[in-house]
């Protein structure tokens, strides 16, 4: 069945539900575990200007909050683990993008199952975040396609439009916003005609 299970996880609550439910199927199968933490990279324009001629002292504390929640959340899992006699192994990342360094971490590793917790996001922006399809359907593979195709389009639109990196996120969150606002006006509608 399962040998090697990814545990991606951000420290939250809900993140916590699905550890725990990753340990429980790794230990009724007898899997390994990687338990992953990604963080967010320094953002250089996150600094306010008047603090420019402080940048390295900006950076080193950004890399110390980074390391201290990543030990955090990793040591909480492993001694979970070990608690449960599964063996773990912990990994943290830098990435912008914590889906990219998921899918790459399973790759890497021969992972055959990624246990993550889900947002709980509805409509268009689930559809956009790849799982729910237009019509309703949880788990949709053309709805998981569908949002994946939509937001790489947005991304590289934006991408090679030279928009700051941070307008792109501003973007792509007023997408969002903007779909489940259209979600919200369709399934009203839809429920009118009824």
């Amino acid at each position: 069945m399962y040998r090697h299970i990814l545990m991606p996880t951000d420290g939250s609550e809900l993140a916590h539900k699905a550890v725990i439910h990753g340990l429980s199927l790794a230990k009724s199968v007898g899997a390994k575990v990687t338990a992953l933490t990604v963080e967010p990279s320094f953002n250089v324009y996150g600094v306010p200007a008047s603090k420019v001629y402080q940048m390295s002292a900006a950076f080193a504390e950004h890399a110390d909050q980074a390391n201290a929640h990543a030990a955090k959340t990793l040591s909480g899992v492993a001694d979970a683990a070990k608690a449960a006699g599964v063996p773990c192994e912990t990994l943290q990342m830098i990435h912008d993008h914590p889906y990219q360094a998921i899918v790459a971490t399973a790759k890497e590793k021969g992972c055959d199952l990624i246990v993550m917790a889900s947002h709980g996001r509805g409509g268009i922006a689930a559809v956009v975040l790849g799982g729910i399809s237009l019509f309703g359907g949880r788990g949709s593979g053309v709805g998981a396609l569908a949002g994946a195709f939509i937001l790489t389009l947005l991304l590289n639109v934006l991408f090679f439009a030279g928009v700051n990196p941070q307008l792109q996120d501003f973007f792509q969150g007023l997408f969002l916003i903007l779909a489940v606002m259209a979600s919200t006006l369709v399934r009203r509608l839809f429920q009118r005609g009824r």
